[in-house]
C-alpha cells in the first residue's frame, strides 16, 4: 500500500503545467454542472487540498464568453446611440464598454487561479470597492497638487501615472495584508481585479469627457472617438497588467510568509513595481499626448509578457507546493505503516 501511494507521489512530481493550458479549452463546449463548479470555488469546502488543487483544475474559458457578450451589446448600444440617436442609450454603453475589457480579463485571471482559493464575490468586492478606493485616493492626490498638461507637458503623463498607480497598488497592499496569500496566481488576482476596477472607471471617464455632445445629448460617433475608443481599451489593458505584476511581485516578496513592510524593500518587489510603474508611466505619457499607436502597442506587449512571466512562475510554485503535499502524504503514511 505504501509503494502504491510513493507512486502516486512520483506521479505528482511528474506532473506539469504550460501556459498553453491556460488556453486550451477557450473553444470547447462546456457542461452546466461545469459552470455551476466554477462559480461556487473559493469557499471552505469547495477549496481543493494542496495535492488535488492541480488534478481537477478547470481551464480558463469563462472569460471569453463574457468578452464576447459585452462587445456585443456595446457595438448595439454605439448603434442606438450614434446612427439612431438614442441619447438614453448612452450611460449603458458608458457601463457595458467600460465592463468589456477590465472585466472579462478579470476574469480570466481569476481562472488562472489554480489553488481556487479566492472566491468570485470577492473578486468582485474587489474589483469594485478596490477600483472605487483607488480612484478616490487618485481623485485627492490630482485635487491636492492640480496638475496642469500645458505647463507640465512630456511629465504630464508621468504625474498622472504616479497618482493613478500608487493608489491601486496601495489598495492591493492592503488587501494582501489583510488575506496573507502563499501563491503567486493570488497576487495575480487580487492585483487584477483592483486595477481591472480602476481601469473600468478611468474608462467610462474618458468618454464621458471626451466623446459627448452635452449640447444635443449625443455621442461623437466619428473616426476619432474609435480611435480613442481604442486607445481606453488599450490603457485598460495596461493597466491591469501593471496591477497584476505589481500584486504577484508583492505576494512573491513574502516569501510564504504573513505580510509585513518589511517585505517591500525586498528586490523580489522593488524591482518589478519600479518596472510595472514605468511600463505604465510610458503608456499613460503617450495616451494622455496621443502618441504613436504602434508604440503604444509595444508598450502592451512588453506588460503582457511581464504577466506571463509571472504566470509561468505561479504555475511552477503550484507544481512544486503539489508534488512537496504527495510527497508528505506518501512519508507520513510510510512512517505509519512502519508504526503497525
Amino acid at each position: 500500500m505504501a509503494e502504491k501511494r510513493k507512486g502516486k507521489a512520483s506521479e505528482g512530481r511528474r506532473f506539469d503545467l504550460h501556459l498553453k493550458d491556460l488556453f486550451s479549452d477557450i473553444f470547447k463546449k462546456h457542461s452546466r454542472t461545469e459552470k455551476e463548479e466554477l462559480f461556487i470555488c473559493g469557499t471552505g469546502d469547495t477549496t481543493p487540498s494542496e495535492r488535488s488543487m492541480i488534478a481537477r483544475w478547470p481551464r480558463p474559458w469563462l472569460h471569453t464568453r463574457v468578452f464576447l457578450v459585452l462587445l456585443l451589446l456595446t457595438l448595439v448600444l454605439m448603434l442606438l446611440s450614434g446612427p439612431l440617436k438614442n441619447s438614453f442609450s448612452i450611460p449603458s454603453l458608458l457601463f457595458a464598454a467600460s465592463l468589456m475589457a477590465p472585466f472579462s480579463l478579470a476574469i480570466f485571471f481569476w481562472e488562472c487561479n489554480i489553488p481556487r482559493n479566492i472566491s468570485f464575490v470577492h473578486c468582485l468586492l474587489m474589483f469594485f470597492l478596490g477600483g472605487a478606493g483607488a480612484w478616490i485616493i487618485d481623485t485627492c492626490l490630482e485635487k491636492l497638487f492640480y496638475l496642469d498638461m500645458d505647463k507640465l507637458g512630456f511629465f504630464y503623463g508621468f504625474l498622472i501615472a504616479l497618482f493613478q498607480f500608487v493608489p491601486a497598488a496601495f489598495a492591493v497592499m492592503l488587501i494582501i495584508k489583510k488575506r496573507s496569500p502563499r501563491y503567486i496566481m493570488n497576487g495575480i488576482c487580487i492585483g487584477s481585479c483592483v486595477a481591472a476596477g480602476f481601469a473600468m472607471l478611468i474608462f467610462a471617464g474618458r468618454i464621458y469627457l471626451n466623446d459627448i455632445n452635452f449640447s444635443t445629448g449625443y455621442l461623437y460617433m466619428d473616426k476619432v472617438f474609435l480611435q480613442r475608443f481604442f486607445r481606453n481599451i488599450l490603457l485598460s489593458l495596461c493597466t491591469m497588467n501593471c496591477g497584476a505584476i505589481t500584486g504577484a511581485a508583492m505576494v512573491e516578496a513574502m516569501e510564504g510568509e504573513a505580510f509585513s513592510y518589511s517585505r517591500l524593500k525586498s528586490l523580489k518587489f522593488i524591482g518589478p513595481a519600479a518596472a510595472s510603474f514605468l511600463i505604465y508611466a510610458l503608456y499613460a505619457n503617450y495616451s494622455f499626448t496621443n502618441g504613436k499607436l504602434p508604440i503604444c502597442l509595444v508598450i502592451i506587449l512588453v506588460s503582457a509578457a511581464g504577466v506571463m512571466w509571472f504566470i509561468s512562475k505561479g504555475l511552477r510554485q503550484c507544481v512544486e507546493i503539489c508534488s512537496s503535499a504527495w510527497e508528505r502524504e506518501a512519508a507520513e503514511y510510510e512512517e505509519a505503516e512502519e508504526d503497525i
